[in-house]
Formats: structure tokens, C-alpha cells, sequence
């Protein structure tokens, strides 16, 4: 009777064992250590535009770009300015930037700091809300008129935009080709040279001219409550009066 239950139980054990097959590197399939790998993270991009005054031209448009790893204050920029109706030509400055605090004004001024390849000096920009730095040029203060030395930050990347621009009652709509309902032009980047170039232009007052133009839309509540679609003018590509959408 011993020996039938010694034996009914060395064949249970033998079933219940599960044998560790060898891998293709001769590890068994128990012994497999997974190994956790770091995933790298993206270099974060900002980018910042502006028409800055200029002395023989209606302004200088500058991109910023500032490129920085997650959580750093530092890494590489890209500077690129047009003459906006003087030349075509885009004028490209790259360096390194980091950012410091403080300066002769305020102890608690943020400050961007670009310092171009080959030179020591930096340019520098102060911060003044999340979405605007002022170009403060070679010194660390405000200019007296910072306000014609702002530039905004850029939230989505821009698309090439073909359709209606018109001002009127101190507002800008924006009518893309096809559409019924125009777009609400924020006054920001490139509104102000948009504005200017229409009123030279028009022949009729509350007249839309056809323009070509780069930007993002955000739909966001209007005063009303009603939703809207919101347009930001990054570049001016051209204007033709009197030209109709195709």
C-alpha cells in the first residue's frame, strides 16, 4: 500500500514538473531578465515672432527659435530676420542661448540670453508674461518703447493660407477661399504690417483684399459666448488686389 501511494506521488511530481526550455542563447525561459531602457526625450522647440521697427523699411520680422531638452534652460537658437519689402532675403544667425534672472531694473527679470557663433556678447530678450519676450538688444533692460520690440510666442506651427483679409472699425477678418464665415485676425506678429498694407491698398472701404498669407487658427469663445475661429498672421506672402480665389 506504501509503495502504490510512494509511487502515485513520484508520478504527480513528475507531471506537475515543467521542464525550462533553453532559448537561442541558451537561457531558460524562467531565467529571462527584461531589462528596462531608457526612452529619450524630445528636444523641446519654442519659437518667438515679432516685426521690430526698421529705419528704412516698414519692420524687421525676426524668428526665434530656441531648442532645450525637457527641463533645461539652455541649448541651441536659430535667429532668422527679413526686411519686410526691402529684400527677399532671410538672414540667418545660430548660437547657443541660456537663461539667467535678474538684471540692472529687477532682481527677479528673466532674461534669454542668445549668444551667436563667434561672439562673445550676448543679445539678450526679457520675458515679460508666458507668451512675450522683448528684444532688448545688446543691453539687459527694457527699451523705453518695448512694446514695438515684442515678440509672441508661437502655439501651433504654421500653414500656408490663401483667402480674403479687410479691416474695418479697428478689427480684421480673415475669409479663407470657399469659405462663408470669416476668421477673427488676432492683432499680434503680423497684424500690424496686414493693417497697414490693406489701408494703402483698398479702393472701397469695408473692401476685402486677397491675400496670400502663413498662421495658425484656435477656436475660442467670443464675448457673446459663441465659439469662433481665431486667426494668428506669421508671414505676409503676398497681396493681389482685385484677384479672386480660384
Amino acid at each position: 500500500m506504501k509503495e502504490n501511494f510512494v509511487l502515485l506521488l513520484i508520478g504527480f511530481l513528475m507531471a506537475c514538473h515543467v521542464e525550462k526550455k533553453p532559448n537561442s542563447e541558451g537561457l531558460a525561459e524562467e531565467d529571462i531578465i527584461f531589462e528596462a531602457k531608457e526612452i529619450p526625450l524630445e528636444p523641446v522647440q519654442e519659437t518667438y515672432i515679432g516685426v521690430l521697427p526698421c529705419a528704412d523699411c516698414p519692420g524687421i520680422r525676426k524668428e526665434l527659435i530656441l531648442t532645450h531638452d525637457p527641463g533645461k534652460q539652455e541649448g541651441n537658437f536659430e535667429l532668422k530676420q527679413n526686411y519686410i519689402e526691402r529684400d527677399t532675403a532671410t538672414y540667418l544667425t545660430k548660437g547657443y542661448w541660456k537663461s539667467t534672472i535678474g538684471n540692472e531694473d529687477s532682481h527677479n527679470a528673466l532674461l534669454i540670453q542668445t549668444y551667436p557663433e563667434g561672439q562673445k556678447k550676448a543679445d539678450n530678450y526679457q520675458k515679460i508674461t508666458t507668451e512675450q519676450i522683448v528684444d532688448c538688444g545688446k543691453k539687459t533692460t527694457l527699451p523705453h518703447d518695448q512694446y514695438s520690440y515684442v515678440l509672441f510666442k508661437v502655439k501651433k506651427p504654421s500653414v500656408r493660407i490663401n483667402g480674403y483679409f479687410r479691416y474695418f472699425a479697428d478689427a480684421a477678418t480673415f475669409r479663407k477661399c470657399k469659405a462663408k464665415t470669416p476668421m477673427i485676425v488676432e492683432p499680434i506678429i503680423l497684424y500690424k504690417y496686414a493693417e497697414q498694407v490693406y489701408m494703402h491698398q483698398k479702393s472701397n472701404p469695408e473692401e476685402e483684399l486677397y491675400f496670400t498669407i502663413e498662421g495658425y487658427t484656435e477656436k475660442k469663445p467670443t464675448e457673446s459666448g459663441q465659439t469662433r475661429e481665431y486667426l494668428t498672421i506669421t508671414k505676409v506672402l503676398d497681396i493681389k488686389p482685385g484677384f479672386k480665389c480660384p
